[in-house]
Order: structure tokens, then C-alpha cells, then sequence
């Protein structure tokens, strides 16, 4: 991979965790979503190997298995039609769990 593919494919990692989290992982389970966070280290790992020689093309010690990168393309298509971005997520101390931050507009006080 050459570093748009790494960061291209780090962003759709990243979507479809916070898309199952916020979904309480309909598609995904945990395990595999530990098998997803394995990829995205492989890829931050290869983009830090980039930072020495940036026209590298990088082979990634970790990929998904065929059968999960299916569910991965899957769930990407449905946060596609459904219009859904990640936001940023806040530790709530009261229910011990991550909740996602209110969108605020600059005009609001």
C-alpha cells in the first residue's frame, strides 16, 4: 500500500468502529472488531516505515481475512445510504461508557 491507500483504508477502519459501536455491533463481533484495530496498527505501523522513504509501497504485516473484509465492504455500503459521519466521543464517568459529543454550532451558548 502507498500512503493514500494506508490513509484511506485507516479512515474506513475507523468509521465502521464507531458505526458498530454506535450501532451496538450488529454486524461485527468483538472479536473481529479486535481483528479491525489489528489492521489499523498494521497501518500505522507502515506509515510510520513511510516517514523514512515516502514512495515506498509498504506490504502490512496484518490484513482482514477474505470472509471479514466482505463485512467490512458491506457495512461501508450501508453507512454510504445512510448518510452517517463519525463524531467525536466523550468518557461518561457516571455510565462508565464512551458517549458521542453533541454537535454544536458556533452560534449556540
Amino acid at each position: 500500500m502507498n500512503r493514500n491507500q494506508m490513509t484511506a483504508r485507516i479512515d474506513l477502519l475507523m468509521d465502521i468502529q464507531a458505526w458498530s459501536y454506535e450501532n451496538d455491533y450488529p454486524y461485527l463481533t468483538p472479536l473481529q472488531l479486535i481483528c479491525v484495530t489489528c489492521e489499523r496498527v498494521a497501518i500505522m505501523h507502515g506509515l510510520d516505515l513511510l516517514r523514512e522513504d515516502s514512495d515506498r509501497f509498504i506490504k502490512l504485516s496484518y490484513t482482514l481475512p477474505d470472509h471479514l473484509e466482505d463485512k467490512i465492504q458491506k457495512i461501508s455500503k450501508e453507512i454510504k445510504n445512510s448518510n452517517w459521519t463519525r463524531g467525536e466521543y466523550i468518557y461518561n464517568e457516571t455510565t462508565k461508557k464512551h458517549d458521542r459529543k453533541p454537535d454544536y454550532k458556533w452560534n449556540q451558548v
